[in-house]
């Protein structure tokens, strides 16, 4: 065997203090403990962006709930004037049909009455001529019934 070989040696460190055996000192870790706590900033910014996002959460939820309202309002609105127009048309042709049903009524009156004035135009002559004949026919019934009469 080679004596360049054997002549080699090692040496070992045997820390005395347990802190440095529980935190070796690495050059990053010279750094890192110079600085706040990295798990504690963590944490805090960890927080800090939850409540964040809950903020923003909230406002979009807000924003959705005024605009669903806003829109509820506006459908309501529409609602309310289709009602609106759709009761003002029922009411007119209400309206109407009543209107044409008088003006129907009146037109049979009209009728009735201008029949009724004809004929009393029309009876007044053949009235007199009626009762004119009435009266011949009369007499001459009275003629041939008076000597069947005295007969009995």
């Amino acid at each position: 065997m080679n004596t360049s070989l054997m002549n080699t040696s090692m040496s070992f460190e045997i820390p005395l203090d347990e802190e440095q055996i529980r935190s070796p000192r690495t050059p990053r870790a010279a750094h890192l403990l110079g600085s706040p706590n990295r798990s504690v900033l963590c944490e805090t910014d960890l927080v800090e962006r939850l409540e964040k996002a809950d903020q923003r959460r909230s406002n979009v939820l807000e924003e959705t709930r005024t605009k669903n309202a806003q829109i509820i309002r506006k459908v309501m609105t529409v609602r309310e004037q289709k009602v609106q127009k759709l009761l003002n048309r029922s009411t007119d042709m209400l309206v109407n049909i009543e209107e044409d049903q008088a003006r129907k009524a009146q037109r049979r009156q009209q009728a009735i009455e201008e029949k009724i004035s004809l004929a009393k135009k029309e009876a007044r002559p053949n009235l007199l001529i009626y009762l004119s004949l009435l009266s011949v026919k009369k007499w001459n019934v009275s003629r041939l019934l008076d000597p069947l009469l005295k007969q009995n």
